[in-house]
């Protein structure tokens, strides 16, 4: 919102608590699409979506990548390490959309604190209006600019299909460093690989070259979204090697945990309530078909 010329408006609105006009003040880019969110929850979310799709057609891939994210193989990955919360920890999804994420972390963890952070203030309004309880605490900034969170405060961290759209990587690293408590974890996941094309936009990068920036802060460790995915489905835990500096890395995307320098990877243990939730969810693998075969 730094640069946005309606935000002195947009704030006061909030400061009453009026979330309505706030939307229809920021969104100033797309009119139409104002008087349709508006009316918010009344329309189901997922015909919302269909209909921005119509009224604005060159962002068709990313109406779509929302309407299926709840479905789609990557957002696995995420779920896949809310068995790493506990009861009293204090968890942030950055880049948390709609909230598809932090619906289940609430759901299924019961943290003691759930916080998304987003750049899109319209996300965050279908996030309150159709997904997440009150109680979650939404705030709408750009990490590229620092985090907005305390020192050695959060225990928990999530950043889904996310990392590859931040340019600033070794700030916002250092930024997630001093946020997160001594025994804090940080999963990066489905972070595109920059040796190899990837769909979807962003900059990718390197195991290797993740740990060049980030080894004076953290103790890392990586696996392939191939085999995260794999033992998702197959599996109780999910086991993080260390990265080779050397290595090839010939996939497409990996995932990672971060801890803190003097902490250890931790074997992640895969939910119980995920693998009955894997059962009755057919996996959308449009965009994701290198996974396919790992089930």
């Amino acid at each position: 919102m730094k640069n946005n010329p309606s935000k002195d408006k947009a704030l006061a609105y909030l400061s009453r608590s009026d979330v309505h006009s706030a939307l229809l003040t920021l969104l100033d880019n797309w009119r139409l699409l104002n008087y349709i969110a508006a009316s918010a929850p009344l329309i189901p979310l997922p015909l919302l979506l269909t209909i921005a799709s119509l009224l604005y057609p060159s962002e068709k891939y990313w109406w779509r990548y929302l309407k299926i994210r709840p479905r789609r193989a990557t957002y696995i990955l995420s779920l896949s390490t809310i068995g790493a919360i506990a009861p009293r920890n204090i968890v942030v999804d950055i880049g948390c959309g709609p909230g598809h994420f932090l619906s289940k972390v609430s759901l299924w963890a019961r943290p003691k604190y759930i916080i998304g952070i987003d750049t899109s203030f319209f996300l965050l309004y279908l996030a309150r209006s159709y997904i997440l309880p009150s109680n979650t605490l939404l705030v709408c900034s750009d990490i590229e600019h620092g985090l907005p969170i305390k020192n050695h405060y959060i225990d928990f961290i999530s950043i889904n299909d996310t990392f590859m759209s931040i340019r600033r990587k070794q700030f916002v690293l250092s930024e997630l460093h001093r946020a997160t408590k001594s025994n804090g974890k940080i999963f990066l996941t489905h972070v595109h690989n920059a040796r190899q094309q990837n769909l979807g936009q962003g900059i990718g990068i390197t195991p290797a070259s993740l740990y060049t920036i980030g080894k004076q802060l953290f103790q890392i460790g990586m696996i392939s979204d191939i085999d995260f995915f794999n033992n998702a489905y197959n599996n109780d835990l999910i086991t993080y090697a260390s990265i080779k500096s050397n290595g090839l890395f010939p996939l497409p995307s990996y995932s990672y945990q971060l801890t803190p320098t003097n902490g250890l990877i931790h074997k992640l243990k895969v939910p119980f309530v995920l693998k009955a939730h894997l059962k009755k969810t057919p996996v959308d693998y449009t965009e994701d078909e290198h996974l396919q075969n790992a089930t």
